[in-house]
């Protein structure tokens, strides 16, 4: 599984590994996320507030508290 903001190309580098690049996507909702934690809101109250917000889940579920809580 890719980290959150980041995927894998098809693409192979010198050393026979995938390519990761940016997701700008994903980097957006983890800068938004951040500002509402920033803001004290709760886990709970992120993953509400992104989902009606439309932001997908890494894997395309429902928001879920131990999703945010290593953010």
């Amino acid at each position: 599984r890719d980290a959150l903001g980041w995927r894998r190309t098809a693409e192979m580098d010198a050393d026979g590994r995938r390519v990761v690049v940016e997701d700008a996507g994903e980097l957006a909702a983890v800068a938004r996320l951040r500002a509402l934690r920033a803001d004290g809101l709760s886990l709970r109250e992120i993953a509400a507030t992104m989902t009606d917000e439309g932001y997908p889940t890494k894997r395309g579920g429902s928001g879920r508290r131990r999703r945010c809580a290593g953010c």
